[in-house]
């Protein structure tokens, strides 16, 4: 039995022992105490931190968005109204490679402590190479690439190959290394070796929202192109292509391109920086709730009240206990000998001078002082 968590007195044998769980020590409490308020300065810390560069993320995050929306119905406006225009970027390689196959790209972070964030993402990924056979690594011509940390060490405890892992970008990505990730891109799927890319991420909505979807890099499908609104009748646009269009859109594709993948690890980081800022001020204000405090620095049982007669109540005396009290009545010579009864059995004095009744059942989680037994 630890002698930490209960008390416990050597009986003599066939007979029963009793031990009631004890309450930490005062010194043991401070020093739960200190320990969590030192923990909720360090997720303070964090979720200013996050807070700061949530302001900073969301700041890049909106102002990129208005420019892909833009080009992405530039471009749907043009592939329309230029004809029968046909690009690799749109239409795919005319020719495959033996062994090519989709290409996907799975956006975590480096760190944790961050809610639900990578949790989110990586199930969607599992889901999107369940349910496309091409996609898979290893069975099917599928490869898998990943960023962050997170999202490595997750896919090889899944035994997911991970054909590349891109450390380059960090919390603050730039147009200059994303825009060299989607030129690798472009070239592969134009030279048939990869069918297809697509992209596993957090979408950002707005601060409370967050969404885990798949887009699809390339071949390029404008997004503006699904859900824009028809024309209205006896309007219509006529453009006038200076370069030609196949020239045009030529240039604007690669663009598409890039801008497209920019503004998908935009979404990711600032959806990372909020989700961790969430999940550090819940850290950081739950332990400072009452209740909780309560379950965290106690370690017996809340008590219950009861009258004063019955409030240091003990359990009803077993049957050697009440032959020791007849011996002790029968030879007070030996009673100094048996003073220990009281103590041993944690019975008060009374019950065994005949002065009072017999304790009712302990209540749960009391405790007795040992001072207040004196010998009889």
């Amino acid at each position: 039995m630890d002698p930490n968590n209960a008390r416990s007195f050597a009986v003599p044998k066939g007979s029963r022992a009793y031990a009631w769980p004890l309450m930490a020590k005062t010194r043991e409490i401070k020093k739960r105490i200190k320990a969590v308020g030192n923990i909720a300065r360090i997720t303070k810390t964090m979720q200013m931190i996050a807070t700061s560069k949530f302001a900073r993320a969301q700041a890049a995050a909106t102002a990129t968005k208005p420019y892909t929306e833009a080009l992405f119905g530039l471009v749907t406006e043009l592939a329309a109204t230029a004809g029968d225009m046909t690009h690799p970027l749109i239409t795919g390689p005319a020719g495959k490679k033996p062994g090519a196959g989709e290409v996907t790209l799975v956006i975590t972070s480096d760190r944790g402590l961050a809610g639900p964030y990578n949790g989110s993402v990586l199930r969607q990924a599992m889901m999107h190479l369940r349910s496309n056979p091409s996609a898979k690594p290893g069975s099917g011509t599928g490869t898998v690439e990943v960023v962050g940390k997170k999202g490595n060490s997750f896919l090889k405890y899944n035994a997911v190959p991970v054909a590349q892992m891109h450390t380059q970008f960090g919390d603050k990505p730039t147009f200059e290394k994303v825009g060299s990730l989607a030129q690798s891109y472009m070239d592969r799927f134009i030279a048939g070796e990869i069918t297809a890319v697509n992209i596993v991420s957090m979408r950002f909505i707005s601060a409370g929202r967050q969404v885990p979807e798949v887009t699809q890099l390339l071949p390029l499908k404008p997004v503006a192109a699904k859900g824009a609104a028809p024309a209205a009748e006896g309007t219509k646009l006529i453009y006038e292509f200076s370069p030609e269009g196949e020239e045009l859109l030529a240039r604007l594709l690669p663009e598409t391109v890039k801008a497209t993948l920019f503004q998908v690890f935009n979404d990711a980081v600032v959806s990372e920086h909020v989700a961790r800022m969430v999940a550090m001020k819940s850290a950081t204000t739950r332990p400072r709730r009452p209740a909780s405090c309560s379950r965290v620095i106690t370690t017996a049982p809340a008590r219950r009240r009861s009258p004063p007669s019955c409030r240091r109540s003990s359990p009803a005396p077993p049957a050697w206990a009440e032959s020791l009290f007849r011996i002790k009545q029968r030879a007070p010579a030996i009673a100094g000998a048996l003073s220990f009864v009281p103590a041993l059995c944690r019975w008060p004095p009374a019950y065994f001078t005949g002065s009072g009744p017999a304790p009712a059942e302990p209540v749960s989680g009391s405790t007795v002082n040992r001072s207040e037994f004196s010998r009889v």
